[in-house]
């Protein structure tokens, strides 16, 4: 449509580029902020039904997360947290 009204062509595509892209170097206005660093910790139970809310409840208090369940018998379990000192 824009075309059609004596809009160039390349100024459309590039404007619409920039769009879609956030156009980076408009928008960048502090330091580029750090991945978080991460840490794991996995542990195998005999049955899901071994694993208790209790359990939980400690390895959360200690500031891991369960962060995937595999398997049935056993059951592979993945913890993780916030690497200590990083941000």
């Amino acid at each position: 449509m824009l075309l059609h009204l004596g809009t160039d062509r390349d100024q459309v595509r590039t404007a619409v580029i920039s769009a879609l892209a956030g156009d980076q170097s408009r928008r960048r206005t502090s330091a580029p902020t750090r991945q978080p660093a991460w840490e794991y910790r996995v542990t195998t139970i005999a049955t899901a039904s071994a694993l208790s809310a209790d359990a939980l409840d400690q390895q959360g208090a200690d500031g891991w997360e369960l962060a995937a369940a595999i398997g049935s018998e056993p059951v592979t379990l993945v913890f993780k947290r916030l690497r200590r000192g990083s941000a």
